[in-house]
């Protein structure tokens, strides 16, 4: 995981309209040239050496889902009211 503790959120809203797959170095260029602060640009620091796929797996590098896609189920219980 990384290193420092930053809100994936906020990660998410300097790499909106990233080209994927991206490697750390071209994710850190595109937050910056969004202009994203130390923190943010701290944290992608802190992100392991790879090719990321999508958003999701940059945000699960901050402990978050983040990305498309993702969510809980919301299916139905299968108790009955009797």
């Amino acid at each position: 995981m990384a290193t420092k503790t930053v809100n994936p959120t906020e990660v998410q809203k300097y790499l909106s309209g990233i080209d994927f797959p991206a490697d750390k170095a071209e994710i850190i260029s595109y937050a910056k040239s969004k202009g994203a602060p130390n923190e943010v640009i701290d944290a992608l620091n802190g992100l392991p050496d790879m090719d990321y796929n999508n958003s999701a797996e940059i945000s699960s590098q901050f402990g978050g889902g983040g990305g498309k896609g993702g969510g809980s189920g919301g299916g139905r219980g299968g108790g009955s009211d009797m």
